[in-house]
């Protein structure tokens, strides 16, 4: 349920995003943003109908993937627009490093999710498969570039949203919710990778740990949409 609700949200801001994109000056930082919420809606989108993508195509758990490297992707190009937020001009260098860092992430779930045991049979969680190192290193790798945009984006948005108070209270808000948002979530990307690294090292499944995390997820979502 908490999946569908974010692919609408995400499509309806996507196409405001490409809409005031159209119709306004080109910017890096909107170009930038436009994009990375772009390719968030794909990537939501597809890991909502995975399995049946699975199916359809016979490869398993290949939209999953997909859906992560898309997901990636999005967030090289949020890195960029929240360097936009605090200077005029994105240093060329500043822009290659953070896409760079996005490919990087990218080759290593590729090449871990190629190693791992997830192509005979449809696997829901991957962290039912943390005695596997690819899959550990698989999930990981993604999220933690998932935490360190999280971290960034919390930084960058409540400093930028308290230098808007005065200016645009409506983007000024916006920022505040966006990077409270961020705190909340981290923690959630934490708890899963502490689940995944304690089943791994124990060989006994941190249910309880990767459910806490579960029942965090909502929140951040909320406050983002908000």
């Amino acid at each position: 349920m908490m999946l569908t609700v974010a692919v609408g949200l995400a499509w309806i801001a996507t196409c405001y995003r490409v809409w005031v994109s159209l119709t306004q000056r080109r910017t890096i930082w909107r170009t930038s943003f436009t994009v990375a919420m772009g390719l968030t809606a794909v990537a939501f989108t597809l890991y909502l109908f995975r399995a049946p993508l699975d199916h359809t195509f016979g490869w398993w758990n290949l939209t999953g993937l997909v859906a992560h490297v898309i997901m990636v992707a999005g967030l090289g190009f949020l890195l960029i627009y929240l360097e936009a937020l605090q200077m005029p001009r994105v240093p060329y260098r500043t822009a290659v490093f953070y896409l760079a860092s996005a490919l990087t992430v990218a080759l290593i779930m590729i090449i871990s999710w190629r190693v791992a045991p997830l192509h005979d049979r449809a696997v829901d969680d991957l962290v039912g498969l943390a005695g596997h190192r690819s899959v550990v290193v698989y999930c990981l790798a993604f999220w933690t570039f998932i935490g360190l945009a999280l971290v960034i984006m919390a930084r960058t948005c409540l400093a930028r949203g308290r230098v808007f108070q005065n200016e645009d209270t409506a983007r000024s808000v916006s920022l505040l919710l966006i990077g409270l948002a961020s705190i909340v979530a981290v923690p959630v990307v934490i708890l899963w990778s502490a689940s995944v690294l304690i089943d791994h090292v124990t060989g006994h499944q941190a249910a309880t740990i990767n459910a806490i995390g579960d029942a965090i997820l909502p929140w951040p979502v909320l406050l983002a949409a908000m």
